[in-house]
This record gives structure tokens, C-alpha cells and sequence, in this order.
């Protein structure tokens, strides 16, 4: 499906403009700015100041568009939760809205969106793959896995067996339409997320339940998967084989550069291109993310960003906008922890919180991108930590 335009603008951009900026004129009160989200919006002010400002005006203009969607999104909750404190509603909402929009573009009473995973690279043309309401196959992962981990804390709020078993069904659908997506960095936020909130800080006994029932899912779904064309082709994607014409013989050592789709590479590029011209201004202030695909375009042939959030914010954003983001990164996490000390008492709340971050962090070491739909999430994670109503539950 092509974007629509109004004069040179795409729609997908407009709107967002329109509600960052309603959200913006509303909602921005002292009260509601807390020391994450104020790190966060000093390190997104210096992504304008680069020395190829008014090379990329309109291009740094979107791209700061989309980095205040997530403090957006963070206002916008906040204003509809202030009064009953229920992200619990939420979260279910959204959760289970985002796992089943994937069901008419499964069953392709819609089509989709945008562009999904291209398996004919792996040999097989007739095997569907989804995107569903969104326009890449990643962020569709990436949101099916923070949707999975939610439903996954939802669950465990509730005593209603006929819920948990509604939600279990929901959860599971999530994953198979994950599978579906093809990318992997989805499976293992998911994974991730899952074992971190089962798992973190948890008695041995509880530990022991969820290792058999790990190996209960792998001794029944092992078999099945081995015996479906899908197998290859998940072999296949998983070791990085055929997308780039190449694929391993039985005595070669796998490349992690080719099993990482070539983000060792690019990681490389990127890091290399900043300092290309040897101009400390450039170093400090970064080059910009379309200068960056310039280059890369330039030296491997590709024109892409990092694919990793800490070298991209380098690169993109100068040294002074990485220390901003990784400080970030810092007092987020020191926040989880010294209210988790004080309020939380290792809750299901907190893990929650915890698994949220973990697998954000995880997507931006290995992905990059920015905060957009699983904004949604963060942004209700964060503002757990400071809910009156969670605090005096605990």
C-alpha cells in the first residue's frame, strides 16, 4: 500500500506532528516531567545541532518528529490515567488489540500495510509473512514481543482461570504470528522478556517449574518443527544463510558478520564514517542519520542507519548526544531499582518493569530505531514506577 501525501508531507507524518504537538500543549506540566523523560528530551534538543543542519533541514525535522512521539505518548497516558491510576486495563487493551489486529492480514481479509520479511532469499515462495498494520516487518515483531511479555504479567494478576486460559490462547497466538513475522530479534525479546519475569529474583522452586515446563515445550514442539519445511528455512534466517547469496558448508566456522545480516559491518561502517573527515565538529555534534546513509551507501554498498542504538546515537547525534542517551539509559534503570527498594519489594510490578527495559535494551543494541510503538509500553512502565496506587499496593 503507498503512503498518501498531502503536497510533499506523507500523512504518517502529519498526524503524528498533530499529536505531538496536542499532546505537547496539554500536557506539559512540571508535575508529569520526571528526571527520565527530561534526559531524555535534552538529548533529542541536540539532535539539531549538527554541523548538517541546513543540509538535512526537512530530513532532521522528521527525524526529531518521530524521537518526541515517545515522550508524547508518555503525556497522552498520563493524562488519560491521573485519575484512576489503571494501567492494568491498559496494557491489557493494547496487548491484546495489537496481537489480534494480525488475524484478518493472517487470513488475508486485509492486505497489509506494509512491507513483510522477503523469504523467497531463504528458497521457499509460498509461505505467508506478516507485517500486519504496520509498515515493516521488525517494528511488527518488536511490538508482538512487548505485547507477549505484557500478557504474560496480565496473567499473573489475574485469579480468574477462565481469563488466564483466554489469555494464555491470546499469548500463544502472539508468538505463532511472530514466527510468521521472521524476524528473530523479535523471538528473542520475547524470550527475553518472558524469562526475565518468570525467572529474576524468584525461590528455586519457581525456578525449577518454569525449567520443565521449558523442556516439556521443547521436547513436544522440537519434533514438530523438524519435520515442517519451516525448519530450513528458520535454520536458515537464524544463521544469516542465502539472503546474501552465501551459505555455510559443514566445515566452515559460521560468520557472525553474516549471521547478524551484516550488522558487524555496518556497525563498522558507521563508526568509520563519523570520522571520516577527521572534523572534531562532526565527532561532537554527530553527522546526522540521511548523512550516515549517505556514507554508508558510499563505503559497503548500503544506505542504512547503524542498526544499533549506541552507535547510531554516536554517529547521528555527536558524542555529547551519545553521553546524553546512555545517561539516559542510567538513570532509568537507577530509578527501577531505588524504587523498586523503596515501593516495590520485587513485585510482579517490578518485574514487569524490569523486563520492559531489558528487552528495549536489547532491541537498541541490536536493532536501533526509535521509540514509537513500544513507546506505548515504556511509557506505561515508567509511569509505573511512580503510581500512587501500585506504591500503597506494595
Amino acid at each position: 500500500m503507498d503512503p498518501i501525501y498531502f503536497g510533499p508531507l506523507k500523512w504518517a507524518q502529519i498526524w503524528k506532528v498533530l499529536f505531538i504537538m496536542f499532546n505537547f500543549l496539554f500536557f506539559f506540566k512540571k508535575s508529569i516531567i520526571n528526571k527520565i523523560l527530561f534526559i531524555y528530551l535534552l538529548s533529542t534538543g541536540f539532535y539539531i545541532i549538527t554541523p548538517f543542519f541546513f543540509v538535512y533541514m526537512k530530513e532532521i525535522f522528521v527525524q526529531v518528529t518521530g524521537l518526541l512521539f515517545f515522550p508524547s505518548i508518555y503525556f497522552f497516558i498520563y493524562s488519560l490515567t491521573k485519575k484512576q491510576d489503571n494501567y492494568l486495563s491498559i496494557l491489557t487493551f493494547i496487548s491484546v488489540f495489537f496481537i489480534v489486529s494480525y488475524v484478518p492480514f493472517y487470513l488475508e481479509l486485509l492486505p497489509q500495510l506494509g512491507s513483510s520479511y522477503n523469504i523467497k532469499s531463504l528458497g521457499i515462495s509460498d509461505e505467508k509473512t506478516l507485517s500486519g498494520l504496520f509498515q515493516k516487518a521488525h517494528p511488527s515483531s518488536q511490538v508482538l514481543a512487548y505485547s507477549c511479555v505484557t500478557l504474560f504479567y496480565v496473567s499473573s494478576k489475574t485469579k480468574n482461570k477462565f481469563i488466564k486460559f483466554q489469555l494464555l490462547f491470546i499469548i500463544i497466538l502472539g508468538l505463532f504470528f511472530q514466527f510468521k513475522t521472521f524476524v528473530r530479534l523479535g523471538l528473542f525479546m520475547s524470550i527475553l522478556g518472558a524469562y526475565f519475569f518468570f525467572i529474576y529474583r524468584s525461590n528455586f522452586a519457581r525456578k525449577v517449574k518454569v525449567f520443565i515446563f521449558l523442556i516439556v515445550v521443547l521436547v513436544i514442539s522440537l519434533p514438530l518443527v523438524s519435520e515442517s519445511k519451516l525448519y530450513d528455512s528458520y535454520k536458515q534466517r537464524l544463521l544469516g544463510e542465502n539472503k546474501y547469496s552465501y551459505s555455510y558448508t559443514d566445515s566452515e566456522v559460521i560468520n557472525f558478520d553474516k549471521m547478524s545480516s551484516g550488522r558487524l559491518g555496518i556497525w563498522k561502517s558507521s563508526f568509520n564514517n563519523l570520522l571520516l573527515n577527521d572534523d572534531p565538529i562532526e565527532v561532537l555534534f554527530g553527522i546526522t542519520e540521511p548523512e550516515l546513509q549517505k556514507r554508508n551507501s558510499t563505503s559497503i554498498g548500503l544506505s542504512v542507519f547503524s542498526h544499533n542504538g549506541i552507535i547510531d546515537s554516536l554517529v547521528t547525534n555527536g558524542l555529547i548526544g551519545l553521553l546524553l542517551f546512555i545517561y539516559f539509559i542510567i538513570t532509568w534503570a537507577k530509578t527501577i531499582f531505588k524504587r523498586n527498594k523503596l515501593y516495590f519489594k520485587n513485585s510482579k510490578e517490578f518485574k514487569y518493569i524490569i523486563s520492559v527495559f531489558l528487552i528495549f535494551l536489547f532491541s537498541i543494541l541490536l536493532q536501533g530505531g526509535k521509540i514509537i510503538y513500544d513507546g506505548l509500553f515504556i511509557s506505561i512502565s515508567i509511569l509505573m514506577l511512580f503510581s500512587n496506587k501500585i506504591q500503597h499496593e506494595h
